[in-house]
């Protein structure tokens, strides 16, 4: 006796709730990846890895450039405006600027520092284990 195979038919309510389910996953495969596109932390993260030395020498760059134009004397045009701060009162307002924009820069980036001495320290370490390895093979 041959056996009949038959598909077995899905209702019409059936066929809607699979509909149904099949476009939740889909929301959700897609609200994932859009969380993943706009997610700047992870790409800033990742891009400074990447590129961790541009991003360092880009900071210092940055960095000297603020303080040059921080230290330059302001130029107006006006009579009233040719008393000049002495010099004492620019550095210190300049190294007090200084001063908590880098200590809200080192607060903010430690955590990346971090990962990336620990990186440095471990690729370091397996290089020296290794030549050392190689020494005692020999």
């Amino acid at each position: 006796m041959a056996r009949r195979s038959t598909t077995p038919t899905l209702s019409k309510r059936e066929q809607l709730i699979a509909k149904l389910d099949q476009s939740r996953l889909q929301i959700n495969r897609d609200a994932s990846q859009l969380g993943d596109i706009l997610n700047v932390s992870r790409k800033l993260e990742a891009s400074f890895h990447a590129y961790r030395y541009w991003w360092i020498g880009g900071g210092v760059l940055a960095g000297l450039l603020v303080a040059k134009n921080l230290l330059s004397p302001f130029r107006s045009s006006s009579a009233s405006d040719h008393e000049e701060k002495p010099p004492s009162d620019r550095k210190g307002t300049l190294f007090g600027l200084l001063g908590i924009a880098g200590k809200q820069i080192i607060r903010l980036s430690k955590p990346v520092l971090r990962k990336a001495v620990e990186k440095e320290f471990e690729q370091w370490f397996a290089n020296i284990s290794k030549a050392r390895q190689e020494d005692l093979d020999k």
